[in-house]
C-alpha cells in the first residue's frame, strides 16, 4: 500500500513539473511575440513617418509653383515683348495707340490718346516709346506744348500710366551712375532766349542730376546776343544745300535767299527737313485738321494767332523761339468758316511776317526773304 501511495505522489509531482514548463514555454512565446509586434510597429511608424515627409515636401513644391504662378498671374507681366505704335481711326478722328506685341501673337494695349483740360493728362500723339531696364516700365512723349513734349510711363504691374515731366525723352541711362534714369533734354528759359540742358530724371520726375549743362555762364560765349543770333542764323542756312524746284511758273533756287516759308509743302527736298509735330492748344477737341509749313532758313519768334470765328479776338499761342531747315506739322481745327489760324514769325532780315491758314483757301502760300 506504502508503494502505491509513493507512485501517486511522484506522478502527481511529475505531471505538476510538466505543466509548469509548458507554461514558460507559452510565457516566452508570448513575450518574443510582443517584442517582434513592438518593432514592427516602430519600424512602420518610421516609414509613414518617411512618406509623410516626402509627401510634405512634394506639396511645398507645388505650392510653390502655384503660388510663382498666381504672382505671375495677377501681375500679367510678361517681359519677352516688343513695343508697337498703331492708329486706328474712329471716323474723322485719330487714335493714337501702344501695344505690347508678343511672341504667340497676342498683344496688350497699355495707352492711347486721350482729351483732358489738364495739358499732364492729355494724350495727342504718342512718340518714341522705350521700356526700362528691367522692362517692367515703358516712357513715352506727347506733344502736348508748343515747345515741349510731356513725358508719360505706362507700369505693367500695376497696369498704372502717369505723366513724369515735361522735356524731350533722350534714353533710358544704361550704365554708370545714373544707371536706370532717364535722360531727358530740358528747354530752359534765361535772360536772352532760352537753352538746353541734359538732365537725369526718375520716375516721379524729379532731376537727379544734371548730365550736360548748357547754361550760358559755364560756356563763356556771347552766342546769346543778338549779332550771335544772326551769326548762327547764317550758319544753319549754310549746313544744307536744298533743290531748286518749280512753283507754278517760278523757279526757287533756295540758296538765293536768306529763308523761304512755304505752306502745305510737299516738294522735293521733304527729306532734307527735319520734321516736326506741334499742336494748337487753342482746340481740346476735334475734328481735326492738319497743315503744314516748310522753313528754309531760319525764322525766329514763331506764333499762331487763332480765331475760332468771324470778329473773335485772335488767341495767340507761342510755337517756337526758332526754327530752322524744318517742315512744322501742326494739329489744329476750323469749327467755322471763318475759322482761321495765322502763322507768324520774325525773319532773318528783322522783319515781321504772316501766313494764313484756313478751310478756304487754296492759294499758293510761299514767303521768300532775300
Amino acid at each position: 500500500m506504502k508503494k502505491i501511495i509513493s507512485l501517486l505522489v511522484i506522478l502527481a509531482m511529475t505531471l505538476s513539473l510538466s505543466a509548469c514548463g509548458t507554461a514558460d514555454k507559452e510565457n516566452n512565446s508570448n513575450g518574443t511575440k510582443k517584442e517582434n509586434s513592438q518593432a514592427g510597429g516602430q519600424a512602420n511608424n518610421s516609414e509613414d513617418k518617411t512618406q509623410e515627409a516626402k509627401e510634405e515636401s512634394q506639396d511645398s513644391k507645388e505650392s510653390n509653383s502655384e503660388t510663382e504662378k498666381t504672382t505671375e498671374k495677377s501681375t500679367g507681366f510678361d517681359s519677352n515683348y516688343e513695343l508697337e505704335t498703331r492708329i486706328k481711326q474712329a471716323g474723322e478722328y485719330k487714335k493714337y495707340q501702344l501695344y505690347a506685341t508678343y511672341s504667340d501673337g497676342s498683344d496688350k494695349l497699355l495707352v492711347e490718346s486721350k482729351q483732358d483740360g489738364d495739358m499732364t493728362k492729355l494724350i495727342a500723339d504718342i512718340l518714341d516709346p522705350m521700356s526700362s531696364l528691367d522692362k517692367t516700365k515703358v516712357y513715352f512723349e506727347t506733344p502736348v506744348w508748343a515747345t515741349t513734349n510731356a513725358i508719360h510711363m505706362y507700369d505693367f504691374i500695376t497696369d498704372t500710366e502717369k505723366f513724369i515731366t515735361d522735356g524731350l525723352l533722350v534714353e533710358v541711362i544704361k550704365d554708370g551712375k545714373y544707371k536706370g534714369y532717364l535722360l531727358v533734354e530740358k528747354r530752359i528759359e534765361g535772360d536772352n532766349g532760352y537753352y538746353v540742358n541734359r538732365v537725369a530724371v526718375d520716375n516721379n520726375g524729379n532731376e537727379i542730376a544734371v548730365i550736360e549743362d548748357n547754361t550760358p555762364s559755364t560756356k563763356g560765349d556771347d552766342k546769346s546776343s543778338s549779332n550771335g543770333d544772326d551769326e548762327s542764323n547764317e550758319q544753319d542756312n549754310k549746313q544744307i544745300t536744298f533743290t531748286s524746284e518749280d512753283i507754278l511758273e517760278d523757279t526757287i533756287n533756295y540758296n538765293d535767299y536768306r529763308a523761304v516759308v512755304f505752306g502745305d509743302y510737299k516738294g522735293i527736298n521733304v527729306d532734307k527737313l527735319e520734321s516736326v509735330e506741334r499742336i494748337n492748344l487753342v482746340y481740346q477737341e476735334g475734328p481735326w485738321t492738319y497743315y503744314n509749313f516748310a522753313v528754309f532758313g531760319t525764322i525766329t519768334n514763331v506764333k499762331i494767332l487763332t480765331a475760332t470765328e468771324m470778329g473773335a479776338e485772335p488767341v495767340i499761342t507761342h510755337l517756337s523761339d526758332k526754327i530752322s531747315n524744318s517742315i512744322v506739322t501742326v494739329r489744329s481745327n476750323f469749327p467755322a468758316d471763318w475759322s482761321q489760324d495765322v502763322i507768324t514769325f520774325t525773319g532773318p532780315d528783322g522783319e515781321y511776317y504772316e501766313m494764313r491758314f484756313d478751310d478756304m483757301t487754296e492759294e499758293v502760300r510761299i514767303i521768300k526773304i532775300k
